[in-house]
């Protein structure tokens, strides 16, 4: 939910089909900022992300609040049922992962593993650790919270430390991120290649597809496993979503093949039983009446324009500027991070102010929405800026370090050798003396 075709940055065909067939050691063309960004990609990004929005004010703040929800809506008068749509909204954290494992399969090919998770951490680090601070000082403003506990969950935010409370309710899947990442890393230890990042999709759809077998053989003793959190990050529950980007991403970018649309078609339905087991899920703890059918629908509808993006982009050109769709792609990633728990606040508070309760819902809606068009736009860009540039200072240093020791040892080395050179010298001349007086 990264510089080069990455999450929270546009995707483009162009750089995939670079990526795919170029030598490590080559430079990538420049690109003009927007050109050629693949737009279903960017506009379903921020669709899934409207959704869960949508989930979290229609329904989740009164019927599956966070901790920090919880105590923010405690005294709420208010209570939204939400339509089947924002009942569902939570569709859209399953899209996010198959968007996840598509665009991680382009984007890490010609990497080894420390550049793949440096590239990761310059995407994920800058935009949490300002929403983080965000909205911490959101909730501090509420009154609500104590603020070492808050501090405490701020920390472990920012570390992303996946296990206890976040700082926003969110921020629970990207422990869940960081697993595939990892996963990913250790195929790009020797140089990741687009042949072993799609046997690693596959090889993680088959665990996945094992879990959900066993879970549908077991019956209800197994409903709380997929919840549980160590569960999660061992990305059993979720991995068939990265495993279907994956597939997509080998469909899409290299070859359509019986074989690849054979795994494609058996990860689908492994991806509808977790939704099926997340609806009733969701629907027992919540009282809300399930919709299954409309989560599958939209999961369908979106995995299908993954699939159709290609043909989609001449269409959607037409009514929506590559510019604007690379900035509302770049929004996704802060607007997910901030609207739960500081959006909230946010409502409750103008809720005590007199306004309306859907009035109140659309203006912090509104202000999650420009909030994050800020931390993309601005903040987000100058805080990877310093850290690409800080960890360059520190590289060079160490560099510079690392040669002036290995020049050091040379002097060193040179030293010893015209020391030795000169005792043979010394010894060789005793030796003539010696034979000369005998």
């Amino acid at each position: 939910m990264d510089g080069d075709d990455d999450i929270g940055a546009a995707l483009t065909w162009r750089a995939v089909t670079h990526d795919l067939n170029a030598s490590p050691g080559r430079k990538r063309p420049m690109r003009k900022r927007g050109e050629d960004t693949i737009i279903a990609v960017d506009l379903l990004r921020f669709a899934c992300a409207l959704l869960v929005l949508g989930h979290h004010f229609g329904v989740g703040f009164w019927l599956s609040p966070s901790p920090h929800g919880e105590a923010i809506m405690a005294d709420s008068p208010w209570r939204f049922d939400g339509s089947g749509l924002a009942r569902v909204g939570w569709i859209g954290v399953e899209l996010f992962f198959v968007i996840s494992g598509l665009v991680i399969a382009r984007s890490a090919v010609g990497l080894r593993w420390t550049g793949f998770l440096w590239k990761r951490v310059l995407r994920l680090a800058p935009a949490a650790w300002i929403c983080a601070t965000i909205s911490m000082a959101v909730l501090m403003a509420s009154g609500r919270f104590d603020t070492v506990e808050l501090l405490g969950d701020w920390w472990r935010s920012l570390r992303f430390w996946p296990i206890g409370t976040q700082i926003d309710g969110s921020y629970w899947t990207l422990g869940i991120e960081l697993s595939f990442y990892l996963l990913v890393a250790m195929t790009a230890a020797g140089g990741a290649s687009a042949r072993r990042i799609e046997a690693t999709g596959m090889a993680l759809g088959a665990a996945s597809a094992a879990f959900w077998l066993w879970f549908v053989w077991t019956g209800p003793s197994a409903i709380p496993l997929p919840g549980i959190r160590t569960m999660m990050l061992s990305l059993l529950p979720h991995g068939c979503f990265f495993a279907i980007g994956v597939m997509v991403a080998a469909l899409t970018g290299q070859a359509v093949t019986r074989r690849r649309i054979a795994v494609l078609a058996l990860l689908v339905p492994v991806a509808l039983i977790e939704i099926a087991a997340h609806t009733a899920e969701r629907a027992t703890r919540t009282g809300a009446p399930p919709s299954l059918s409309l989560a599958i629908l939209i999961f369908l509808g979106g995995l299908a324009a993954l699939l159709g993006a290609g043909r989609l982009q001449p269409l959607l050109g037409q009514w929506v500027a590559p510019r604007v769709a690379r900035t509302i792609g770049l929004m996704t990633y802060p607007l997910y991070l901030l609207h739960q728990d500081a959006g909230a606040a946010v409502m409750m508070a103008l809720g005590r102010y007199g306004l309306s309760p859907h009035l109140s819902a659309a203006i912090a809606a509104a202000a999650m929405m420009v909030v994050a068009w800020i931390v993309a736009s601005a903040l987000e860009p100058a805080l990877r800026r310093y850290l690409a540039a800080l960890a360059g200072m520190v590289t060079g240093a160490l560099r510079q370090s690392e040669d002036e020791q290995q020049d050091h040892r040379r002097q060193d080395q040179r030293g010893e050798w015209a020391a030795e050179r000169q005792a043979t010298i010394g010894e060789r001349l005793v030796e003539e003396i010696a034979d000369r007086r005998a």
